[in-house]
């Protein structure tokens, strides 16, 4: 980070060569305005997904809240909705899943995450495979499911025990066992008999 600083309230390169990257909220950005310019218009039930990132307001179809499916976060789980892990019921609110499943290298059998430690500037390294965050919009979800993948489980579960406003379903290894931890404020759809 030292090739980068803000000054004057404007952001000063002092490598021309270094660029900045701001995917890790663009797609919850981008269904943020896509729900604001819904919610100018009055429409009271939506769903805006925009690469995996949503927001959602209203009820569906049905009548009930918006359900969506988090992914089993196993190696060659490509595509969305294959393998599911769980599905969680939400309205009103944003929701993004980051995990290190599908975006990976791998090398002489080691696995090398595609999420980078700032602090380091090496792939992460810990037993957090996924976490979805639900947040008041999907540019939050989408910048905190983010970070909770580059701190990792206990550090994952410090911020979202200090913040009240977020709710997140994480799912790690333990010994190779899948385990999940999850909010208070994370709804899971109960299967109907």
């Amino acid at each position: 980070m030292d090739k980068i600083k803000i000054e004057n309230g404007k952001v000063v390169k002092t490598d021309p060569r270094v660029t900045i990257n701001v995917n890790a909220i663009a797609q919850g950005y981008t269904a943020d305005v896509i729900a604001q310019e819904f919610d100018r218009r009055g429409i009271e039930n939506y769903l805006v997904e925009i690469g995996g990132e949503i927001m959602c307001k209203g009820k569906n179809s049905r009548g009930e809240l918006w359900t969506i499916a988090i992914d089993k976060p196993v190696d060659g789980n490509n595509i969305p909705g294959q393998d599911i892990q769980d599905i969680v019921e939400l309205t009103g609110r944003g929701l993004a899943t980051s995990g290190n499943y599908r975006k990976y290298y791998e090398e002489n059998g080691e696995k090398f995450s595609h999420t980078i430690d700032p602090s380091t500037g090496k792939p992460v390294k810990h037993n957090l495979l996924s976490a979805t965050v639900i947040a008041k919009d999907a540019m939050t979800a989408d910048a905190m499911a983010t970070v909770l993948m580059v701190v990792g489980l206990d550090k994952a579960k410090e911020i979202l025990a200090a913040d009240a406003t977020m709710d997140a379903y994480l799912v790690y290894s333990e010994q190779g066992v899948f385990k999940v931890y999850k909010t208070e404020g994370v709804q899971i759809r109960q299967t109907k008999k």
